[in-house]
């Protein structure tokens, strides 16, 4: 089939992009179910599939050399020194957003352009996270893009994750029940398919996507979100010991890594969940636990100890993002609301462990 029957656009300039996106992915060995669809209407994108009920097999495939590197949208110079096809579909998505008119609506309403001219709710935002506050981008291209970008699961050689803009799959919008992607066989391919959101194609963006970081960095909610990712929290224990939870955001579903310190343990990649007992919580009380065991302490009173601790762990995180919550909805912005929505979100997810 050709290009043009993968595309549905009622605006032909972007009808044309598309097209030629379409024709970039299959001339590089990439391939698109033929049910999979582009779909524009009145500036707004996503993907549909005409054959939901169809199963097994790969619906969209794009090869790994016309994923966009992060490279190319933080340093100008390193879109020079791109492959020729790798730098045609980052012209084209540019082309797409641009015309689109996405990168000046997304401007004024986008939370992180919002947040960096609202130096309080920067210092609330920086508060939950473990980079600093300065790292939220102010550009809103760049900031638009950056929203865009998603790290992506190398399965072969050379293994880690690449921040990568993707043709194609870059239209298709954020699920929960969805299937996250990876790269394997040099190409990014996406098999499974979502729930209850059809004919809309959807993808999850990420593995453990709080309220919050959804909203930061990608500028809207989901209902099905029910995950609140760990503040930093400095906590002193029995025996001069001390509990340091880093706060990193989750990448993907793990357990927390548990490392020593020179006066006790710090724990990365914490998140708490609604939807039963959080392994998290889990972690934490066996890891401060066997610690205060290990200095002479009964398991008994160890164990009650590690119970409080973690209250304290939830107690100081519905502090910050409460205080988050009040400092966002203040702003009067739609953007800074989004915020204070997704803010009380986690509120609510973390009250629901207590």
């Amino acid at each position: 089939m050709s290009a043009a029957d993968h595309v549905d656009a009622d605006d032909p300039e972007v009808a044309a992009i598309l097209r030629e996106t379409v024709q970039l992915v299959e001339r590089a060995g990439g391939h698109l179910d033929p049910g999979v669809t582009l779909v524009e209407r009145d500036h707004d994108l996503h993907l549909e599939v005409r054959n939901p009920d169809s199963e097994g097999g790969e619906r969209i495939v794009v090869p790994e050399r016309v994923l966009v590197p992060e490279e190319a949208w933080t340093d100008p110079d390193a879109v020079r020194e791109l492959e020729p096809d790798t730098r045609r579909a980052h012209e084209l998505v540019d082309q797409l957003f641009r015309h689109c008119r996405k990168i000046e609506r997304f401007a004024p309403l986008s939370p992180r352009v919002a947040a960096s001219s609202d130096p309080d709710l920067v210092t609330a935002l920086a508060s939950t996270r473990a980079q600093p506050a300065e790292s939220i981008p102010v550009d809103p291209v760049r900031a638009f893009l950056g929203s865009r970008a998603i790290h992506v699961r190398r399965a072969e050689p050379p293994a880690g994750r690449i921040g990568v803009l993707m043709p194609v799959v870059d239209l298709a919008n954020h699920h929960p029940d969805a299937e996250q992607f990876s790269i394997s066989r040099g190409a990014l391919s996406i098999t499974a398919r979502p729930t209850g959101v059809w004919p809309e194609f959807a993808v999850r963006y990420a593995w453990s996507r709080d309220a919050l970081d959804l909203a930061i960095w990608f500028g809207f909610l989901h209902e099905g979100t029910r995950t609140a990712n760990c503040v930093p929290v400095r906590i002193e224990l029995p025996h001069d010991l001390v509990l340091q939870v880093d706060g990193r955001r989750p990448r993907q579903q793990r357990p927390p890594s548990i490392r020593p310190i020179d006066d006790g343990i710090a724990i990365a990649d914490v998140q708490f969940r609604d939807d039963g007992a959080s392994a998290s919580e889990t972690y934490l009380g066996m890891a401060v636990t066997a610690m205060l065991v290990e200095r002479g302490t009964s398991a008994q009173e160890a164990g009650t100890t590690a119970a409080r601790v973690v209250e304290q762990v939830v107690d100081r995180n519905v502090e910050i993002y409460s205080d988050v919550a009040d400092v966002a909805a203040a702003g009067g912005s739609p953007a800074h609301q989004l915020v204070a929505d997704a803010a009380r979100l986690n509120v609510a997810v973390l009250s629901n462990r207590r």
